[in-house]
């Protein structure tokens, strides 16, 4: 354990088990954490169970911690987050039951071998015991080891997918992001699952989680394809006709994801989860049904609508040879960095393109003025439009390389301020 996790993980272990102790708790580390630790990756979150009362434990070791604390009281479970980097989940020592299928399960305080028995895959049912008279023991129930040495994703029951179908997108997940393989007599599990329609019990929300989760990952389009060929993605989405024009478009956006990093555009932001919605809310059929499905803000669909109503218009700027730097820089500074992927990937073998926003990005993203309005106000000009008016005037003379210095930008203003006064723009 001590060679695999971070000094600042084991910290926090150690901590965990002083007040586990003074509280007379039983305490295993578990799941994610014990798989990378055994596989030997590097782990940046935690996850511990509690043979006691989780949410006393969870607040004892926030006093100490002092990090974002939230409870889930209603399933004994709770999270603190440190510096917006660690997660540390902590549980109740639990059972859980399924009434309704596809449901979130009622669950009540039980053992760690109960609490292991509810878990998805047998590869995260392993457990490190953190008892003074056990410190370090690996408690292996459910034949986990076994199954992470042959790299197998094997579910503990036959009903594991119909309590619970989100497992079967966690299960794919898991697949290529540990490149692991999913066991033969679980993936017929897995299509028995959906050929009884049980994605159409799922609530929305939950489905949406772990499309978020996906999204996230290079291996987005490897997880969404392995999705389709089981029919999931038509049950979700039936408003897009063709998925293989998606996965080709999400293909195009990892490549100039990683075609921005080789050039040193790692200051570019951008949401990967946005950027794959944006990718299915241009290819469906039906894009409202996309906006509501993944209840994007308002802000969020005005920004889908307007480039999709001007991608076309764009394109054709940007392709031009002679197009002017101002032109570049007012068309590009008006969309977003996941619209700005995406424009690469729809035009992905047009090199004009390319080269104007790379141009963009290193000779004129970070090119600002000087100036500001209050160097107008001086001018006895009332702040309005007309500032904007101005100063995009200056901008677009800086931009093209007429004036580069503040004293340039005010001899220019003075200049502007003329003509208007001549013209009886301003008074």
């Amino acid at each position: 354990m001590k060679k695999t996790l971070p000094v600042e993980l084991l910290k926090i272990i150690n901590i965990a088990c002083i007040i586990a102790t003074r509280l007379d708790y039983r305490l295993f580390l578990i799941g994610g954490i014990v798989r990378d630790i055994l596989l030997g990756v590097k782990s940046s979150d935690i996850d511990l169970v509690v043979e006691g009362d989780g949410i006393i434990f969870a607040k004892e070791l926030n006093r100490v911690l002092q990090g974002d604390l939230t409870l889930y009281k209603k399933y004994m479970t709770a999270k603190i987050v440190i510096d917006k980097k660690i997660e540390i989940d902590m549980t109740t020592a639990r059972q859980e039951f399924y009434n309704i299928p596809a449901t979130l399960p009622q669950v009540e305080e039980s053992t760690i071998k109960n609490d292991l028995a509810r878990r998805d895959f047998t590869i995260n049912t392993l457990a490190l015991s953190l008892n003074n008279e056990s410190y370090g023991n690996l408690l292996d129930l459910y034949g986990g080891k076994k199954d992470l040495i042959n790299r197998k994703i094997k579910v503990l029951h036959s009903k594991s997918f119909i309590d619970d179908p989100i497992r079967i997108l966690r299960a794919i997940r898991f697949k290529h992001k540990l490149k692991f393989e999913i066991e033969d007599h679980t993936l017929e599990l897995a299509k028995e699952a959906i050929n009884s329609d049980i994605f159409s019990k799922l609530s929305l929300d939950r489905v949406l989680h772990e499309l978020h989760n996906i999204f996230e990952v290079n291996e987005n389009v490897l997880i969404l394809r392995d999705m389709n060929s089981l029919n999931i993605l038509t049950k979700i989405f039936p408003e897009i006709r063709s998925w293989a024009r998606v996965f080709d478009l999400l293909d195009k956006c990892n490549k100039n994801i990683k075609w921005l990093s080789l050039n040193c555009y790692n200051t570019m932001e951008f949401d990967k989860a946005l950027l794959n919605i944006a990718t299915f809310y241009l290819l469906a059929v039906d894009k409202y049904a996309i906006v509501k499905k993944f209840r994007l803000s308002n802000n969020e669909i005005k920004m889908l609508k307007c480039f999709d109503s001007y991608k076309n218009y764009i394109i054709r700027k940007l392709n031009c040879e002679n197009v002017s730097k101002y032109e570049i820089a007012d068309i590009l500074k008006r969309i977003s960095g996941e619209h700005l992927i995406l424009l690469l990937a729809i035009t992905y073998n047009k090199k004009n393109i390319r080269r104007n926003v790379k141009k963009y990005i290193e000779d004129i993203k970070q090119i600002e003025l000087f100036i500001t309005g209050k160097d107008i106000k001086k001018f006895g000009i009332k702040p309005g439009p007309i500032y904007k008016t101005i100063l995009d005037a200056i901008y677009k003379e800086k931009i093209n390389g007429n004036i580069s210095t503040k004293n340039e930008e005010i001899t220019l203003l003075k200049e502007i301020m003329k003509k208007m006064r001549e013209d009886g723009i301003v008074v």
